[in-house]
């Protein structure tokens, strides 16, 4: 059984350099679950690029607004791409911080991704050192974006909450668990339109708790 500590931490290089106590910060199960129809508006948005990034592109190009509106759109998609199984893979994870990365500070979130998704933590998950399960098996790792919430905001930078459900299911296992998360996004105004600055992920709320400040879904 593979427990939180088997799954990878969606969390910032800051983060990363000051370990908190405890698991706050590590996504368990980042992913996108596919019967949420929302996930899939937001991840097929991209700009047609197939690099195996998914939600990289589209609401996180320079074709986003630069309002409140385009950082929590840019916010979900990143969420999205952050929360597949492309992080999983070497190659497109690379391609994938290239596109949501701020380029002032992509070789150190890179640096800080590389060495979370491991050769040995790949193993743990049932994958080979590529991110590929074996033959016949299935390997599930999503998010889905169910509400946005930005709490701070400047013509230049953002922050904003991404609240979504996950989806996890490691190569070797029959069943996924699921769960709910908060992603917290900083987004800076780029050329290029809104980049990632860091991420930062905690437990909840379950929806019951959720409907006062997430009550909207994304912008699409």
């Amino acid at each position: 059984m593979t427990t939180s500590q088997d799954r990878p931490p969606m969390i910032s290089w800051h983060t990363i350099k000051k370990p908190r106590s405890g698991h706050r910060g590590l996504i368990a199960g980042a992913a996108v679950a596919t019967v949420l129809v929302a996930a899939v508006a937001v991840a097929g948005r991209g700009d047609g690029d197939d690099s195996g990034a998914p939600g990289a592109g589209g609401y996180a190009s320079a074709e986003t607004e630069h309002s409140p509106k385009g950082a929590q759109r840019a916010a979900a998609a990143m969420v999205v791409a952050l929360g597949s199984e492309a992080m999983y893979r070497p190659e497109d994870r690379h391609a994938l911080l290239r596109r949501i990365a701020d380029p002032a500070t992509l070789d150190r979130q890179q640096h800080a991704y590389d060495q979370n998704y491991s050769p040995a933590f790949n193993e743990r998950v049932g994958l080979d050192a590529d991110g590929n399960p074996p033959s016949g098996s299935e390997f599930l790792n999503r998010m889905a974006p169910i509400g946005t919430s930005a709490s701070a905001y400047t013509d230049q930078q953002a922050t904003v909450a991404v609240w979504s459900s996950a989806l996890f299911k490691p190569a070797e296992e029959d069943r996924p668990t699921a769960g709910w998360y908060t992603v917290t996004v900083k987004l800076t105004w780029t050329k290029a339109g809104w980049r990632m600055l860091s991420s930062d992920q905690t437990d909840g709320p379950p929806p019951e708790k959720a409907a006062g400040k997430y009550g909207q879904a994304p912008p699409l």
